[in-house]
């Protein structure tokens, strides 16, 4: 950038030589500060006019939408400016009219000043030459703004000069309108207000692992967004140097939420999260590393660890921006939240039989169906603590399927605001066959956050019964690899575990590894090493043999890749992975035991297709589901059978999983485990449906 040339002139008239500088006047104009919160503007003082002792021109000066003009001869006029932060605004300089005139022509000497200061009577004789302030700092390569101007009889104060007012923009939901507007900046000038962060402390991803300390990604879960703006006009006071960032505010450690109130992430909670992810507060970063340069937004996440302590005033969170080049300055921005904790509340279904059940039952029985005509169930919300004024209460259900009704038969429409003594005695009826859902949610000055959730089935008389055995490896089962920068073509492959082939065809280092499935547990979506899937309908119980297949396998992939064994590091070699794709052979025997029953037999084996002459034993499982319609219409599937000792195994019916086992400990896969059988103890399931009692 151009350095500023201060104007002057080798000669001055002597009739201005040695004569003290006449007082300017100064005229202070209300700035009006309606147009945008204080925080986001800048106030400096604009002075134009003849500074000399001749008293002899009038001048005017243009700052954006801005004038202001001498209002005589000789005199300098003063302003306060009103500029919105974030803006840029032009800079001219007009000569209005002179007093002096020779044979009755006007001979105007141009004397002026023109400037930009933050202070209403700054230091005309000394200080800087170039215009620039704690907030703002003016282009003035042309050289128009001049503290002192002695001119001649030509007019000087042309060209343009730039003045720039930087912003550096923190921005939250401050209103609590469910998203970010200019009407935040207004609230953010409260420390009485502001945001109102949900406080993560329950587990929403069911991982066992509370919210607070879960860092390995939580789904469904999301923290506070929180934008840092810089304006595009710092792009004038930067070249070769640099823009640092300071956030300050109430830290959390990871392994502590006592000891302070949030922390401020780089990324979302649903992501995984370490220590280098999370911003400290005190810590200078230079705007690059957060993905921030002039006219860019960069969000980060907030994270309320624990209820705020204060009642009446709201966490600060801050921002310093420090500007380093042209311009040296500082830029300060605050916003305000507060972690609440949200109310809590309890589902309770009790079914028309007199089973109670909520959604947390480990149970795998489905206990939550409710026939599609006949009988009423009850649903009730149990720990449900205080409501806050400014908050309701509303439950939405699958109108298609269900009804709700209030103790006294009442019909409730869902997405009714309803109160506490209402939801102490709610009545379900099913409608329609199908899937129901019942959301008892909470909506307050935080938002709306969903309380609990109860899933019925509202089955048919008739229905299609689903059945499933599996044979997988667990991600336990073995461990990772690095790449070695040739990573798998299938990026599927970058979500399991790999572990060495069970009979190793080649003892070198490196040797082959296997892949597992992509999953821990029975029940979990994924791959598996063999899987049958069937279906029959409840209606044809009794006549199915002869009917054709119930079951048909998946088909499954098994991968192996070459890894290189340094001392405790394996590092795969993504270049070498191998794939087999294949069809496990099945045998199946469909039986009618008499009345409304019949029973299907399924089998299935499958070896590790990359071990020459069969030398590792197949995977082997033989399974009899037994289906009875009982006399209430209900549906009793009974299972049994028997499997390997490796590797894990899942039956499963209607969605559910019966029986569930995994191989214990670490153990690979090898001869012993493979040819050793164990027994499927039998197990029974009930499936009511409309017509049961």
């Amino acid at each position: 950038m151009k350095l500023f040339k201060r104007r002057s002139k080798p000669v001055c008239k002597s009739r201005r030589r040695n004569v003290l500088e006449t007082l300017e006047t100064r005229k202070l104009f209300a700035a009006d500060l309606g147009s945008a919160p204080e925080d986001m503007l800048a106030t400096p003082y604009a002075f134009v006019g003849d500074h000399s002792p001749s008293n002899s021109e009038k001048w005017s000066m243009q700052v954006g939408q801005t004038t202001l003009q001498a209002s005589g001869f000789g005199e300098v006029e003063r302003q306060r400016l009103s500029l919105e932060k974030g803006k840029s605004y032009p800079i001219t300089v007009s000569h209005i009219d002179t007093n002096i005139e020779e044979d009755g022509e006007k001979k105007p000497d141009y004397d002026y000043r023109a400037w930009i200061d933050s202070y209403a009577s700054p230091a005309w004789t000394s200080g800087p030459t170039t215009p620039s302030g704690r907030d703002f700092f003016v282009d003035n390569s042309s050289g128009l703004l001049q503290k002192k101007f002695w001119g001649d009889d030509t007019n000087e104060a042309t060209g343009t000069a730039m003045l720039h007012v930087p912003l550096a923009d923190l921005d939250i939901d401050s209103d609590n309108s469910g998203s970010i507007s200019s009407q935040d900046d207004w609230v953010e000038l409260l420390a009485t207000d502001g945001r109102l962060v949900d406080v993560l402390a329950g587990d929403i991803d069911e991982d066992g692992v509370e919210d607070r300390f879960d860092f390995d990604g939580i789904a469904g879960a999301s923290f506070e967004p929180v934008t840092l703006s810089l304006s595009e006009n710092l792009n004038y006071a930067v070249s070769s140097y640099g823009i640092d960032v300071t956030f300050a505010y109430d830290a959390a450690s990871l392994s502590n939420s006592a000891d302070g109130a949030f922390r401020l992430w780089k990324v979302d909670a649903s992501a995984d999260r370490s220590s280098g992810m999370m911003i400290n507060p005190g810590q200078s970063y230079s705007a690059s590393s957060l993905g921030l340069s002039p006219g860019s937004s960069a969000t980060f996440y907030l994270e309320a660890v624990r209820a705020s302590r204060r009642t009446k005033y709201f966490d600060s969170i801050e921002v310093t921006v420090d500007v380093s080049g042209y311009w040296n300055g500082t830029l300060e921005d605050t916003v305000h939240a507060r972690g609440v904790m949200p109310p809590q509340g309890n589902l309770t279904f009790t079914t028309h039989t007199g089973t109670v059940v909520s959604e947390s039952d480990e149970d795998f029985v489905d206990r939550t169906s409710l026939p599609a005509c006949g009988c009423l169930s009850t649903l009730t919300v149990s720990d449900l603590n205080e409501v806050a004024e400014d908050g309701s209460l509303t439950i939405s259900y699958s109108s298609e399927t269900i009804q709700l009704q209030d103790a006294n038969g009442n019909p409730i429409e869902s997405g009714r605001t309803v109160d506490t003594d209402v939801l102490q005695d709610l009545k379900v009826r099913g409608v329609a066959p199908g899937e129901a859902i019942i959301e008892l949610m909470y909506a307050g000055r935080a938002g709306v956050r969903q309380l609990d959730t109860i899933r019925l089935t509202v089955p048919d008389h008739q229905f299609e019964l689903d059945l499933r055995v599996a044979a997988f490896i667990p991600l336990s089962k073995g461990g990772d690899v690095e790449w070695n920068g040739f990573i798998p073509r299938d990026p599927a492959l970058l979500d399991v575990n790999w572990a060495k082939e069970p009979i190793p065809v080649d003892v070198n280092n490196p040797t082959w590894f296997f892949a597992t499935d992509d999953r821990e547990n029975a029940g979990d979506p994924g791959t598996s090493r063999i899987a049958v899937n069937g279906s029959l309908n409840t209606a044809e119980l009794g006549q199915l043999q002869g009917s054709g297949p119930i079951f048909s396998p998946e088909q499954s992939e098994s991968h192996r890749v070459l890894v290189q064994q340094i001392a405790d590091r394996d590092i795969a070699d993504g270049r070498t992975v191998e794939v087999v794709r294949q069809t496990p052979p099945t045998s199946e025997t469909i039986t009618d035991l008499g009345g409304y029953a019949s029973s299907v037999q399924i089998s299935a084996s499958a070896g590790y297709p990359f071990a020459p002459f069969g030398l590792a034993p197949n995977i082997d499982f033989d399974v009899k589901f037994e289906v009875r319609q009982m006399d209430d219409c209900s549906i009793v599937v009974t299972v049994s059978g028997t499997h390997d000792a490796f590797p894990a195994y899942e039956v499963m019916v209607h969605g559910m999983v019966v029986y569930s086992y995994l191989a214990p400990g670490e153990e690979g896969p090898n001869p012993g485990n493979l040819n050793t059988t164990l027994t499927i103890p039998a197990r029974s399931v009930r499936l009511p449906v409309p017509g049961g009692s």
